[in-house]
């Protein structure tokens, strides 16, 4: 996201919006690599691009920085 946003705005352009897939559920299929820990262990299926709570918190105040 950091690399389509700055992109975007180096051709005085910028993203249309955000599209996320949410779920009040705690999901952890969703992970960054320094998120990897044994306690996140709560896999609902093998690919569940849902995320939680508490990443989707992040993910949007991180596309607000980049703005």
């Amino acid at each position: 996201m950091t690399s389509f946003t700055r992109i975007l705005q180096s051709n005085h352009r910028w993203p249309a919006g955000l599209h996320l897939e949410l779920t009040p559920d705690p999901v952890t299929e969703c992970v960054s690599s320094r998120d990897i820990e044994p306690q996140f262990t709560d896999y609902r299926s093998t690919c569940d691009p849902r995320l939680n709570p508490e990443q989707s918190v992040g993910i949007v105040a991180h596309f607000l920085t980049l703005l």
